[in-house]
């Protein structure tokens, strides 16, 4: 693989390793854009006459979700499953050090808006994560931001309603959604309680 600083992207010479896909997924379901990469990129691989990987990060199961792609052209998949990969997050690496990673790549000149929104996740085993689950909530990642993104420390974003509403013109809240998540939080607290060995009132 050549350096990025001295890649040349109309060199075309250089892809003579096969075409390469990064197959997005989320949750265990392959992304709708992943299908569609694949299928334009066996045409590509049939041009030049070489085989089209792709490549799938996921958690425990992942491996399963892969065999979808044969069926839309692949010729190999390779696989990376691990658990700390279960959960979709970017936060490998800064959002300074992704500036600094493209502008060595490309041949532009790249100015960021803000680097201030930060991807963010929580352990699957934090005591937070634990006592969520015990208090009956799922985990997913969030289709919106928040002041979450802020914080320089563990933190979960948890609320009544539905997520896919916030941040939106009309957005909403039930008076039954409120009532749920008040008995909500009092059930996390409890079990956020037990997690840290902390003694609660009443």
């Amino acid at each position: 693989m050549k350096n990025m600083s001295t890649f040349n992207s109309a060199d075309i010479a250089a892809f003579n390793g096969g075409v390469w896909v990064f197959c997005e997924q989320r949750q265990g379901v392959m992304m709708p854009t992943t299908f569609e990469l694949i299928s334009e990129g066996r045409k590509l691989a049939n041009e030049r006459g070489v085989e089209l990987c792709g490549l799938l990060l996921g958690g425990k199961g992942i491996e399963s979700v892969a065999k979808e792609l044969g069926g839309y052209g692949a010729d190999k998949v390779y696989v990376c499953e691990h658990p700390l990969l279960e959960t979709y997050t970017t936060d490998a690496y800064t959002n300074e050090e992704t500036v600094e990673i493209l502008r060595r790549a490309i041949r532009s000149e790249a100015v960021p808006r803000s680097t201030r929104i930060r991807a963010a996740a929580v352990a699957d085993d934090h005591p937070l994560m634990r006592a969520g689950r015990a208090a009956g909530r799922r985990t997913f990642v969030s289709p919106t931001t928040s002041d979450r993104t802020l914080m320089p420390f563990p933190a979960l974003k948890m609320g009544p309603g539905e997520s896919e509403r916030s941040h939106t013109a009309d957005e909403f809240v039930l008076l039954e959604e409120i009532a749920e998540g008040i008995a909500v939080y009092e059930k996390y607290i409890g079990k956020l309680a037990q997690e840290y060995g902390w003694k609660t009132l009443g």
